[in-house]
């Protein structure tokens, strides 16, 4: 019997429950601009896209009902009409993984577990069997210093997508990363220097979100045309289960429930980008590896020159976690590029205040590592030298730069209170629930009240820390319910701007910062 591999079938069976309740699919898509339409006569009968693949004016698309009676269907994009379908229960695989076009004229169908593969013509008759090597990993990507098991691995291309930063490669082409702006963006598919793409900008206020589908062209550094999908509901992520992209057309399956049936539908379809293109200008590099080895310098050094930080990629801090090291050059890109955009959103002189006034501090280092056991980062405060240590393996974001920093800024706050006789860790206990400790059992109804986090409920340096990302976090998703709905956390949220501005000189002409922006200071 021909099924999919049970972890395959796992994924899709967790898309369907995950996608449950959101808003009907005819919602999100519009229907009105020729270009642009759902291949109803395939929707209709398909519930889960294998692969989708293009040649010309064909498109090839692997479906199936449930988890087996896989069909193959040719549909010709010029004249909106299938001309090929067939049932695949002749087909010899054990398993069927994915279809593509072998030439202009001729398909395989393949299992990329036992390399095997059947070749069929355009009308679908099978006409002869071939080997299929599977390339989608590492292993078979072609030799190339900025390759590593950063990216994801695919045909024809690879891509490493984290915080502000995208580097792709196509393997055509493995001495040069194109690097652009791929905040929340996947990557969908590649052809040629095509990409396909979808960012989702998600808002916690209003648990919605509107996604934009790009196709963009990284040599010529334009963005050839995009779409518009308003109004998604909040949990509704990475719907797109396959799809294709050519010089012409992009084909794309998408997974959202249907509210009218409570169920969900995947429905197919294409858009004709090149008939009606923008054509924006896009930012976009391409950068060999010496170019880029050469911009981590340069930010290594723009980063002491204007902060007086000394950041050290691959080497270990003198006291914390167990760390490993072995952080590839774009990991380290990436970093740098993140760390330089996170501290450009503090005031003039605030990091240097940080440390410079601290009367037994001598330095500000920061450590990035490839893995830290037990930690994405740490910070150490009671040594001669302030320290930050980052990993960039799990997950480097501009969110943990600035809970790091707060055990940090805390120090200051702290001093400057004792030195106007005043308490701040009395002030800010006094927000906690009446015998509330650090680190012991919650024993009282909505700790949220008072406690953005559990963690925040270990220790105070983890409290204050919490409340300071989860006011940078509201900034970047235009609020957070926590600091508007609850009393306490407002109260602490209120505090800790107050604190800052007071103990910090560089605040006092320092205009609204980003995370006060959805912090109410009137009161």
């Amino acid at each position: 019997m021909r099924k999919l591999r049970p972890i395959l079938a796992v994924i899709v069976a967790l898309s369907i429950l995950l996608l449950s309740g959101c808003a009907d699919i005819q919602a999100l898509f519009s229907n009105t601009d020729s270009d642009f339409y759902e291949i109803k006569a395939i929707s209709d009968k398909a519930e889960i896209y294998n692969s989708i693949d293009i040649s010309g004016d064909n498109i090839l698309l692997l479906t199936a009902s449930g988890i087996e009676n896989y069909k193959l269907t040719v549909y010709d994009a010029k004249n909106n009409k299938i001309t090929a379908e067939v049932i695949l229960n002749d087909c010899p695989l054990d398993f069927i993984a994915g279809a593509k076009f072998k030439s202009e004229n001729e398909i395989i169908v393949y299992d990329d577990g036992n390399d095997d593969a059947v070749i069929y013509d355009l009308a679908l008759n099978q006409t002869g069997t071939t080997e299929y090597v599977n390339t989608d990993n590492y292993d078979s990507a072609p030799e190339s210093g900025l390759l590593n098991d950063s990216f994801s691995f695919y045909d024809t291309y690879a891509y490493f997508n984290q915080g502000d930063n995208c580097y792709f490669l196509f393997y055509d082409d493995p001495e040069s990363v194109y690097v652009f702006d791929g905040t929340d963006e996947t990557i969908y598919c590649a052809d040629g220097k095509n990409l396909f793409t979808e960012e989702v900008t998600y808002s916690k206020e209003n648990d919605s979100s509107s996604a934009t589908v790009y196709v963009k062209d990284v040599e010529s550094g334009l963005c050839v045309n995009k779409m518009e999908l308003e109004d998604i509901p909040g949990d509704l992520f990475n719907n797109i289960l396959a799809s294709a992209i050519s010089d012409k057309y992009v084909c794309f399956a998408n997974h959202v429930s249907n509210n009218n049936t409570g169920g969900s539908e995947t429905a197919l379809y294409l858009w004709k980008y090149a008939e009606s293109p923008t054509n924006e200008k896009i930012e976009i590099k391409s950068m060999t590896e010496s170019e880029l080895l050469e911009d981590n310098e340069r930010m290594i050094s723009e980063l002491h020159g204007t902060y007086g930080i000394n950041v050290y990629p691959n080497k270990k801090p003198i006291t914390g976690y167990d760390v490993e090291l072995g952080v590839p050059p774009i990991r380290i890109n990436n970093a740098l590029t993140q760390l330089s955009a996170c501290l450009a959103l503090f005031p003039e002189n605030f990091i240097q205040e940080i440390y410079k006034d601290a009367e037994y501090v001598n330095n500000f280092n920061i450590y990035i590592v490839d893995y830290i056991d037990g930690a994405t980062a740490f910070a150490i405060d009671f040594l001669e030298d302030y320290e930050i240590c980052f990993d960039s393996r799990g997950g480097f974001s501009k969110t943990v730069v600035f809970h790091e920093l707060m055990h940090l800024i805390d120090n200051r706050i702290i001093t400057y209170y004792e030195e106007n006789g005043k308490d701040f860790i009395s002030e800010w206990k006094k927000l906690n629930p009446a015998d509330f400790e650090y680190g012991s059992e919650v024993d009282y109804d909505n700790p949220e009240e008072h406690f953005v986090s559990f963690y925040a409920m270990t220790t105070i340096d983890e409290d204050l820390a919490d409340t300071f990302q989860t006011m940078y976090e509201a900034y970047i998703f235009e609020g957070d319910h926590r600091l508007k709905d609850y009393e306490h956390v407002k109260k602490k949220a209120v505090l800790l701007c107050e604190a800052i501005r007071e103990a910090f000189p560089s605040m006092a002409n320092a205009d609204e910062v980003c995370w006060e922006k959805y912090i109410d200071l009137s009161k």
